[in-house]
């Protein structure tokens, strides 16, 4: 069986806060070397990013948009990385990536037959999704 990636949920900010009081280091550590990334926003996921570590290449990364304006049928592929050994991170523009998660899953027909980790950064709890 080859390695399956992991799928993070990463919470982000409701502003310009202080990151260092808000994320640990491990986890900057961890969104830092994440390549791929389900977002709601483009532009704000970039700067979240940029928040978490200046010196990211955002041109080195792959973004999937997810929002009102997605068409459906695209939402299954936006987990392949995952089982292509690569992790994908989850950002939302509500600070708590669940909800984003929830139309992922909700939508995705790889999902049937198929394990992957699910890491949720905020509290460094584990899933195991089968």
């Amino acid at each position: 069986m080859s390695k399956k990636g992991v799928l993070y949920l990463i919470p982000t900010t409701l502003g310009n806060n202080d990151l260092d009081k808000i994320i640990p280091p491990e986890n900057e550590q961890i969104i830092s070397n994440t390549k791929v990334f389900i977002v709601e926003n483009l532009r704000t996921a970039r700067r979240f990013l940029k928040l978490v570590n200046r010196n990211i290449n955002i041109d080195e990364l792959t973004f999937f948009e997810l929002n009102q304006h997605t068409d459906l049928t695209h939402i299954s592929s936006y987990l392949k990385p995952i089982f292509e050994g690569k992790d994908v991170g989850i950002l939302s523009e509500a600070g708590c990536p669940q909800p984003l998660l929830t139309q992922v899953l909700m939508w995705s027909q790889l999902l049937k037959n198929r394990t992957f980790t699910l890491c949720h950064l905020l509290v460094l709890r584990l899933f195991y999704c089968r």
